[in-house]
Formats: structure tokens, C-alpha cells, sequence
């Protein structure tokens, strides 16, 4: 028997496995049945090291978690993505969102950066992210994660305005540079906001969470970052860590 088989089975439970040949009209009808004992707790469970994968995944390119994992410790899981570069593209992408929402202020890279790494950090200190299997073979599975993260669009900006017009009162006589000058202090402002959001579920993530491919070879599981129909949810999983940004 070839075919890959898999059946949810608690591993706290003993089980027996029985086989029973089904004879043709030619052949004898007393074939003994086969029974086999099983354990389940001792066999590794592949589900844990996809999840555990998963996570490793998320924490290096969404959450700027440094991979100090000794690549000779003998793990039995690995994953094959380039996370360094990957995280990389990822705060790129966020930089090129976060700058198309500004108006009036034409801010720098270096001030998105800014933002984006404390937009990260934060997020690495206050994000949940839960793990579901929804399909597992040897060589390939899908992982469904469900975080909770920072959403631009429950960001209190209200407050950052608040406290300009506080601190600028009777300033301004030219109203668009008083709109430049807001908006840039928004984008100086918004690490100290952050510290006070609290973590959400993504608007539009699907109550399971995002669905996402995951293929294995030589023992190194590669998290499927293709642009295609079948993946459709890697791209809503970026927009989800970006706080909503880029979300179509």
C-alpha cells in the first residue's frame, strides 16, 4: 500500500490496525485478517514541526526576529526560505504603502523606516499568532494562521492631530503648510502611538485565518511566497502584519 494515508488519531490512545484481503472468485475465501498494534505516542508528530516551521517563518520576515538558530544543532525540522531577505522586500513593501498615505508631506525613506521598524517591533511584542493544520502530507501541507496584530485603521491618529493643534496654536496663517507640518509630526509621533494600540484580528482575514502552502524536500519545509491563484492568502497574510495596508 503506496498511497499516503492520514486520520486524526489522539496519541494518548493505543490502537489496532486491521486488514482484512478482499479474494477474487478464483482465489481461496479463509485469507487471514492481519492485525497490527500501534502507539501513536511513539511515533513524531509532523504536524508540530510544520507549526513550529510556520511560526519561525512569521516571526523572522513579519516580526524582525533575528534567526540565531545554530544550523548545526541537529533540528529535524528546517526552513528553507531566505527570511533575511525576504523581511527585507516585506518592510520595503511596507515603506511604499505607508508613503502613499500621506498628502501634504513628502516624507523620506529614512522617516518611513523609522516607522516601519517601530511599527515591527511593536508587533513583535503585543501580536498573537495561532496555528491551525488544515492538510498534511510528506510533501506538502497547509497552515492556516490566524494573528492579531496592529491595524492602521484603529490607530488613534485622532490624538497625534489633538496634540499638534495643542502645541500650535496660532501658528499657521498658510493652511498647507500647517497640513505638511501635521502630517509629518503624525509620522514622528506614531512610534510613541503604537505602544498604546491594542492587537486585533485583520478585517478582511476569513474566520480560519490565512491559508498558506507550505512544500517539503530533503527535510527543509519552503513557504510558498509564489504570486498565484492557489496562494491567494500570502498576499492578504502581508497586508494583515502591514496593519491593513495594501489590502484590495
Amino acid at each position: 500500500m503506496s498511497e499516503f494515508k492520514m486520520f486524526h488519531a489522539p496519541l494518548v490512545k493505543k490502537y489496532n490496525l486491521q486488514y482484512t484481503p478482499t479474494a477474487s472468485q478464483d482465489e481461496e475465501t479463509d485469507a487471514e485478517e492481519v492485525e497490527i498494534a500501534l502507539d501513536p505516542s511513539e511515533y513524531n508528530d509532523p504536524s508540530e514541526d510544520v507549526q513550529e516551521v510556520m511560526d519561525q517563518y512569521i516571526s523572522q520576515v513579519f516580526l524582525a526576529d533575528e534567526n540565531t538558530e545554530d544550523s548545526d544543532n541537529g533540528a529535524q525540522v528546517e526552513l528553507e526560505n531566505n527570511t533575511e531577505e525576504e523581511h527585507a522586500d516585506f518592510s520595503q513593501s511596507f515603506i511604499d504603502e505607508l508613503k502613499n498615505e500621506f498628502d501634504a508631506y513628502s516624507p523620506s525613506d529614512g522617516e518611513l523606516q523609522k516607522a516601519v521598524e517601530a511599527f515591527e517591533k511593536t508587533n513583535q511584542e503585543k501580536a498573537n499568532v495561532e496555528y491551525t493544520m488544515a492538510s498534511l502530507t510528506p510533501t506538502r501541507a497547509s497552515v492556516y494562521v490566524k494573528p492579531e496584530v496592529i491595524d492602521f485603521n484603529k490607530i488613534d491618529f485622532e490624538a497625534i492631530t489633538d496634540k499638534f493643534v495643542d502645541e500650535n496654536k496660532g501658528k499657521y496663517d498658510d493652511y498647507e503648510k500647517a497640513q505638511q507640518d501635521a502630517e509629518k509630526y503624525i509620522l514622528q509621533e506614531l512610534p510613541e502611538q503604537l505602544n498604546e494600540e491594542d492587537v486585533e484580528q485583520p478585517q478582511y482575514m476569513s474566520a480560519d485565518g490565512y491559508k498558506i502552502n507550505l512544500t517539503q524536500e530533503d527535510g527543509a519545509w519552503t513557504v510558498d511566497t509564489s504570486d498565484s491563484n492557489d496562494n491567494y492568502d500570502y498576499k492578504g497574510l502581508i497586508s494583515g502584519f502591514m496593519g491593513g495596508l495594501g489590502d484590495q
